[in-house]
């Protein structure tokens, strides 16, 4: 009903933005008829038959060792974090990860949806509602190098989310990982350059042009090709870690920077509580005075 809905309501005035939303919106619907748990156990199951195919292809690979690694983006970062957590060491063995490479991750898979959304999923019995996967239940079991390449101006999955510890955890979300060879970076903006750079969440995208513009700017961020993030730090990471040249928690000296800059720890948000406390105290004693005007008899008269 809401497909058909939004359907016709962006029909109306931009066909285009309405096809690639609908898109979005049939792809989430889709996946809210699974639990997370089998988005990833599938992703195995496809890794390991792919392989197998490939062994039958080429028997001499099927005796060769080789290191396996696991990169993902966003929802994806998650699931790359979490492989460790859903592998069987006696039947996928060959596929634990020697090391794990993250762009902008999620904490969790209920991660930029509204509370109010996934208590109406929880009610109607959503499978994608009833078991989400968390950093905090799975990071337990993440024993291997991670690397988090986070951009510092990611508003879809906030860079806070990972470091700041909310009132009801008794440790932050990277602090959940288990292993000791862990490192979290923060790619900074550089709005000085002609186009800005900026460090958002789809930084490790190269480009966004398939879907419109107005749409995928609400979903992390428009890119055009590849730029500074995609040359300079996401990319030559993942390169540096899987050619065995430094390993993931070590990159900071590593990435070859020449437009922007990477730190190992979040810069400080401005504080802007009391400019807003001011405005609201303004508007308050405005209206208290304009109150005891009105009340006492007097005129107050502008001009």
């Amino acid at each position: 009903m809401s497909i058909v809905v939004v359907t016709i309501f962006y029909s109306w005035f931009k066909r285009n933005y309405g096809k690639h939303l609908i898109n979005l919106v049939s792809t989430v619907a889709y996946s809210l008829v699974y639990p997370p748990q089998e988005w990833i156990e599938n992703a195995i199951a496809m890794t390991t038959q792919a392989w197998d195919k490939l062994g039958e292809d080429n028997p001499s690979l099927v005796q060769k060792e080789f290191d396996f690694y696991v990169f993902g983006h966003s929802l994806g970062g998650l699931l790359a974090l979490s492989w460790p957590a859903f592998v069987d060491p006696q039947t996928q063995g060959k596929f634990i990860p020697q090391q794990i490479l993250t762009a902008d991750p999620a904490p969790s898979t209920e991660m930029g949806i509204p509370q109010i959304a996934i208590c109406i999923l929880k009610l109607v019995g959503s499978p994608f509602a009833k078991t989400p996967i968390n950093i905090c239940d799975t990071g337990s079991k993440l024993n291997v190098p991670v690397a988090i390449m986070h951009g510092a101006d990611d508003t879809l999955v906030k860079p806070e989310s990972w470091v700041n510890r909310s009132w009801y955890q008794k440790q932050s979300n990277f602090d959940c990982i288990a292993s000791k060879e862990k490192q979290i970076y923060f790619s900074l903006s550089n709005k000085d350059k002609n186009p800005p750079l900026i460090a958002f969440h789809n930084q490790a995208v190269t480009d966004t042009t398939y879907f419109d513009d107005a749409l995928f700017d609400i979903f992390g961020g428009v890119k055009k090709g590849p730029n500074a993030y995609n040359r300079q730090y996401i990319w030559p990471g993942v390169n540096l870690v899987v050619t065995n040249e430094v390993r993931a928690d070590e990159l900071f000296y590593k990435f070859p920077l020449k437009d922007i800059q990477v730190t190992e720890t979040l810069p400080p948000k401005p504080n802007h509580l009391p400019k807003i406390l001011i405005g609201i105290l303004t508007v308050v004693g405005l209206g208290l005075v304009y109150w005891w005007f009105a009340h006492s008899g007097h005129v107050l008269s502008f001009s």
